[in-house]
């Protein structure tokens, strides 16, 4: 018997976000539920203000104001900063150079210190914006179906969200639903997020499982700095086609080594995808696969991902010219461990690396919202124990197939998990700044069709 599921799906509209939910086999009423933005957009501003990454306001400042707001801040805690603010004083380096350089150092700084202290580094305060976030965007019908749903014997119900540009980001799973205690919606329900139409929706069938065990590309060599600690190196268990740390690779072995994976994982830095004339545009975001060096094959942009090297000689691959789905067909489950991997729903049109890798063969890709801190930057607040490396170790032990059948059941369970972790010991380390960023999205084309039986 398949679990009840349902559809939510959301589109931003002039000045109202509407948001549907449907039902698959028509088993509760389906509704439809409008926010005005003037009431959604100030719960959104809040959360923005809680997530990492640099804000407009944080853009906007100049150095000197940028250094005003960072004097209260422990000089221990400001980490990198001494070093990579030496590297502005190279007096081989134009002045105008230095003082970006030295500006967007100060900047990253500054919306650091406002993420590692924000909503989010607190139980309370991260329990109270889940819970405004909820009134807004959980109509109460929706949630009393849900639970009807789930009856005394707590069955598993699947809700799909399809969400609208606006709410790209917002974590579903923690939407605390309690009015008087702190239960949250993956508390009554597994989550995904579904992909928006592909071209493969067509052919209802599942790409056979592989046995060549899984690729691994775990922070390759490149100029933005390393990612995974080497103290933690050794713990990526050995097997399959594992990359050395540090290595530098390329689209072509991505082509020799996909098509036999039993899984992909890829745990490094994301490149923001901006068109020619600086706007963001999330078919460019890439895959970092090496020193960024001018050469295309150390970027892997979803653009070339689906398009593969038709109408180019493709010199990086040493073969014919292909469709992308040929060169770099995906395994059943891929994960990107990397900030912003899974931008697809900022864009009006959604595409980004997560739908990119589903018309590639993927059934699934685990993927992020937002800005990761690296451990290192955490380290600078509070003592961790590595909770991007964890993180990134168990997220990778999820898309085994034989350890764990049912991914969504399984991310489900792990974030349980999570969340019971952070209330019993809440600190930067078991906050959901780190696990709450991934989502699970879903090729689920059964999800659609919710009037099927």
């Amino acid at each position: 018997m398949r679990a009840p599921a349902v559809l939510l799906q959301g589109i931003d509209v002039g000045d109202t976000s509407y948001w549907s939910w449907e039902w698959r086999g028509g088993t509760a009423p389906s509704g439809l539920h409008a926010i005005p933005l003037e009431r959604l957009l100030p719960a959104l501003d809040e959360l923005a203000d809680a997530l990492p990454g640099v804000r407009p306001r944080e853009s906007a400042l100049d150095v000197a104001a940028l250094r005003r707001s960072l004097q209260h801040v422990d000089a221990g805690r400001r980490g990198r900063e001494a070093d990579v603010l030496r590297a502005t004083t190279d007096l081989r380096m134009p002045l105008a150079e230095r003082n970006a350089r030295e500006a967007a150092t100060l900047r990253m700084h500054a919306a650091m210190h406002r993420c590692l202290t924000g909503a989010l580094s607190r139980l309370g305060t991260e329990s109270e914006l889940m819970s405004r976030l909820a009134e807004v965007l959980l109509p109460a019908d929706l949630l009393a179906q849900i639970v009807a749903a789930r009856g005394p014997a707590s069955t598993p119900v699947e809700v799909a969200v399809l969400p609208a540009q606006s709410c790209a980001r917002v974590p579903w799973e923690l939407l605390r639903i309690g009015r008087d205690d702190d239960t949250r919606l993956l508390e009554v329900a597994r989550l995904s997020t579904l992909s928006p139409v592909l071209t493969r929706d067509g052919e209802h069938r599942r790409r056979p499982c592989r046995d060549g065990g899984p690729a691994r590309v775990i922070d390759p060599r490149n100029d933005r700095g390393m990612i995974v600690h080497p103290e933690t190196r050794s713990e990526w268990p050995p097997g399959g086609e594992e990359l050395a740390f540090q290595r530098t690779v390329d689209r072509a072995w991505l082509a020799e080594h996909l098509p036999r994976a039993s899984h992909f994982t890829y745990f490094g830095h994301v490149a923001s995808g901006r068109d020619h004339a600086g706007r963001p545009e999330a078919a460019q975001t890439a895959l970092v696969l090496g020193t960024a060096t001018g050469a295309r094959g150390h970027l892997f942009t979803a653009q070339d991902a689906l398009l593969g090297t038709i109408g180019s000689r493709g010199p990086d691959l040493g073969r014919a010219p292909g469709a992308g789905r040929d060169l770099w067909p995906m395994p059943p489950r891929v994960a990107v461990i990397a900030c912003e991997s899974g931008v697809d729903y900022l864009d009006v049109e959604p595409f980004g690396l997560v739908t990119a890798f589903l018309e590639l063969g993927a059934e699934a890709v685990t993927a992020t919202r937002w800005v990761l801190h690296t451990d290192r930057a955490i380290g600078c607040y509070e003592e961790t124990s590595a909770p991007l490396g964890r993180t990134a170790l168990e997220i990778d032990d999820l898309q085994h197939v034989t350890r764990h059948p049912d991914l969504l059941a399984a991310m489900s369970a792990w974030k349980r998990t999570r969340l019971d972790l952070w209330r019993e010991d809440p600190s930067l380390d078991t906050s959901p700044l780190t696990w709450g960023a991934f989502t699970l999205y879903s090729a689920g084309t059964g999800a659609r069709g919710s009037g099927e039986a």
